[in-house]
């Protein structure tokens, strides 16, 4: 298998000088082997991923994220990050057959 920077599968990344894959582990469990059935690989995208996959500026994202509106984030120090997850999720939940349909039907 061709693997990335960082060992990561080629194929995994989006933007393979932006996106970051992340571990998460489930906090309920204590035994390895169980967080070891339940660890995944994330996609984190950046301002400029989202900016770029949604043909918008970063300014728009940033405005949504002090209004509360637009899509999850995750905030890493300074850092803030998109997870390709919520991103996926969030456009699907946003899909309309008419512009007579409000934000809410």
């Amino acid at each position: 298998m061709n693997t990335g920077r960082q060992g990561i599968p080629s194929t995994a990344r989006i933007e393979p000088s932006r996106a970051q894959p992340v571990l998460e582990v489930d906090p309920t469990t204590t035994s390895d082997s169980a967080q070891s059935n339940f660890v995944k690989t994330e996609i984190l995208l950046t301002e400029q991923d989202l900016a770029k996959r949604w043909q918008c500026t970063t300014k728009k994202l940033q405005a949504d994220r002090l209004k509360g509106a637009g899509v999850s984030h995750v905030k890493l120090g300074r850092l803030v990050r998109y997870r390709l997850s919520d991103v996926v999720q969030y456009e699907r939940r946003n899909v309309r057959t008419s512009t007579s349909e409000g934000a809410n039907s």
